[in-house]
């Protein structure tokens, strides 16, 4: 009886995997045909949109030092919020892949725009721009496959390479949020007024980076990416008072760099690969938590501290690492390199 039952099994599960075998046959060959009879002859477009965005507010007024809480000891200066809810903020939204992405800041006044050089056949941009009663605003960009991943599978070919630059003016209070992909990303946040940044980068490289001190201290930095090569620079320029880091795979740059104006709280993990962070020599730093459970890590002196002034600010950090290698490093004030 035992045998007999084997025996039925075996039958049917050979069924099944001939079913299985027959049904991925049948897709290819389907996919084959469509490809047959879809023109993937590239077609090169450069397209460009802009908006108008709301009359900007007035630069905020640099707080008065007496209004500094400076705690009860070393390293606890808290600067105040400047008053958001006092102005309209906008939203940048991105949700782009397959392509090499850009934005980077515009001079005050001028419209907020995208400009995109790619194969129209094989890919489709999109873009919106919506204001509310209130004054706030979002800007959406997508940029994507048609018909998905299947959509490249039915148009192969190499046509022009996909670029596109979103291009924001200084001057607007504003939150820039989604995801980029399976291509080459550069943010070059310097000198725009950021209340937030939440980003997932998906796979590829991503370079992040602010080179002169933002009007307003941002409220936090998020960052999430799944594979690939991430480098996030000149942070202590935007002072954001949160920093959360996630990597999984790959290897990621973290420079605090930068004019720190207050505390900050910050949370870095790598599970596989290299970390490195950078670390101001002109900030305190309590390290909550340095560990890495199968690899490397250095650290550096910390004595150095003793010397600066009470009123320095405090980065309390806390960097994990699952497999690979943790660097934390002293470098010198102001640099970016």
């Amino acid at each position: 009886m035992a045998s007999g039952r084997g025996a039925g099994c075996a039958k049917w599960g050979c069924m099944g995997c001939a079913a299985m075998i027959a049904a991925a046959l049948g897709l290819f060959l389907l996919l084959f045909a469509l490809q047959m009879t879809t023109d993937t002859t590239p077609k090169p477009v450069v397209e460009e949109a802009s908006h108008a965005l709301p009359d900007p507010p007035p630069p905020p007024a640099a707080p008065d030092p007496s209004e500094f809480d400076l705690g009860d000891g070393p390293g606890s200066i808290d600067l105040p919020d400047f008053p958001r809810d006092e102005v309209a903020a906008g939203e940048l939204a991105l949700d782009l892949s397959y392509g090499e992405f850009e934005v980077r800041p515009g001079p005050v006044g001028e419209p907020i725009r995208v400009e995109a050089d790619f194969d129209s056949r094989r890919f489709t941009l999109r873009e919106e721009m919506t204001e509310r009663d209130d004054g706030t605003w979002r800007y959406s960009v997508g940029f994507a496959p048609r018909g998905g991943f299947l959509g490249l599978l039915m148009r192969p070919g190499s046509g022009p390479a996909n670029r596109v630059t979103v291009v924001v003016p200084q001057g607007h209070p504003l939150s820039l949020v989604g995801s980029v992909g399976l291509g080459e990303s550069s943010f070059d946040l310097t000198g725009l007024w950021l209340e937030t940044v939440d980003l997932e980068a998906k796979m590829g490289e991503v370079l992040v980076e602010f080179r002169e001190p933002s009007p307003v201290p941002m409220t936090s930095f998020d960052m999430r990416s799944r594979m690939g090569e991430v480098e996030i620079r000149g942070l202590g320029s935007a002072s954001p008072r949160a920093v959360n880091v996630q990597h999984r795979m790959g290897e990621l740059l973290l420079d605090l760099a930068g004019p720190w104006v207050r505390d900050a709280e910050i949370e870095t993990s790598v599970r596989m690969g290299e970390s490195n962070i950078w670390v101001p020599s002109d900030v305190r730093v309590e390290i909550d938590t340095a560990r890495v459970e199968m690899g490397g890590l250095r650290l550096p002196r910390f004595d150095e501290s003793d010397n600066l002034p009470e009123d320095s600010p405090t980065l309390r950090l806390r960097a994990q690492g699952g497999m690979g290698e943790l660097s934390i490093e002293r470098i010198a004030p102001g640099s970016l390199d």
